[in-house]
This record gives C-alpha cells, sequence and structure tokens, in this order.
C-alpha cells in the first residue's frame, strides 16, 4: 500500500505541476469567488500543527498507531491510521503523517480501502468525491485530465486550493493494466506553515 502511495505521490506532483493535459481553472470565476470564504485548517477532527496524541484523542479508539514502514515522499510518515472510515457511501483507508523527527500532524491521505478494485470502481469513486468535494468547497481551483496514449495511462484529478489546506483529489488509471489508484490528500497550504509542522 505504501509503494502504491509514494509512486501516486511522485505522480500527483506531475499531475499538478508539470502535466501537459488540459489544465482548467473554472471559467469567469476568481480566485475569491471559488474560495467562498470557505476553509478547513486539517481534516475532519484533525487540524494542522495538532500532535500525533492530540489526533488520536480527537479520532477516538477507530484510531490506530500505523505499523512497519509507512514513508511517504517529502519525509511525511503515516502516524495513524483509519481503516474502512465511510467517506459518503465509499469505504477509504486514511493515514495521518507527520514530518520524520516531528509530532506534528502535517498531511492527511485518503485511498480507497477495499482492493482490488476494478476501473468501473475507482471511476465512480473518483466522481463522487469530486461531486461531493464540490458541493462542500465550491468548484475546484485546478483540474486537468490528460491521457498518455504511449502508456494508455489516464490521469484525472482536482484540486482545491484554500486559505489553509490544499485539497487534491487524483485518480491515475493504466487502462492496457486494469490497474489504478485513487487518492484523496489534504496538506497545508503555505510553505511557512509546513515548515512550522
Amino acid at each position: 500500500m505504501r509503494h502504491a502511495a509514494a509512486l501516486l505521490l511522485c505522480l500527483t506532483s506531475l499531475a499538478f505541476g508539470q502535466a501537459k493535459g488540459t489544465a482548467q481553472s473554472p471559467a469567469g470565476a476568481s480566485g475569491a469567488a471559488r474560495r467562498q470564504a470557505v476553509d478547513v485548517h486539517g481534516w475532519g477532527k484533525v487540524t494542522w500543527g495538532m500532535t500525533v496524541a492530540q489526533a488520536k484523542a480527537a479520532l477516538g479508539p477507530e484510531a490506530k498507531a500505523a505499523e512497519g514502514e509507512n514513508t511517504f515522499t517529502d519525509g511525511y510518515i503515516a502516524r495513524l491510521v483509519l481503516k474502512k472510515l465511510k467517506v459518503g457511501d465509499i469505504d477509504m483507508d486514511v493515514s495521518i503523517a507527520a514530518k520524520s523527527g516531528s509530532e506534528r500532524i502535517a498531511l492527511i491521505s485518503l485511498e480507497l480501502a477495499d482492493k482490488p478494485q476494478d476501473t468501473g470502481s475507482r471511476g465512480a469513486a473518483y466522481h463522487g468525491l469530486l461531486n461531493a468535494l464540490t458541493r462542500k468547497y465550491g468548484r475546484p481551483t485546478k483540474t486537468d485530465k490528460e491521457i498518455r496514449d504511449d502508456t494508455d495511462v489516464e490521469t484525472n484529478s482536482a484540486q482545491w486550493v484554500l486559505p489553509s489546506t490544499n485539497i487534491d483529489l487524483v485518480w491515475i488509471e493504466n487502462r492496457d493494466l486494469g490497474f489504478g489508484v485513487l487518492h484523496l490528500m489534504y496538506s497545508p497550504v503555505s510553505r511557512k506553515m509546513q515548515d512550522a509542522l
């Protein structure tokens, strides 16, 4: 699971930073209008800067200590996990991470819980989450769809940039192999905030 998550985080950075797809910002919407004064300071009961112990207390007994080597890119380490958390009608596994050497929460990662899935179930989950997040936070700040003909890999992504939190939803599908990943990630917006954690 961690290898897929690390691969996904690398691919996510490509999807939002360097990919040459069909990036779009909602037509006619200014940054302030897109945000609609909506903000979150983390995910659910977990806020940026909470310690691992505070997050565990806030989440209750369902939050378990992460076992094994659960390293993400950029030095984030999963410290707590929630298994098969219902997000609407979708079961997701949640990893709550801190930077290496820190006790402060700095990343929340969600991925589909039931494995294996098929292309149809990943696609339905992506569109269900996209619609739910759009209802809650407004239109995404950025969307992207890229199909690479040479590898038959399709990447669909949406990003909400709120005053305190980035929310990234990414679905990457290799249609030839029938393999794909769906990932939802919450992270603090500012580099200053990230460095403080």
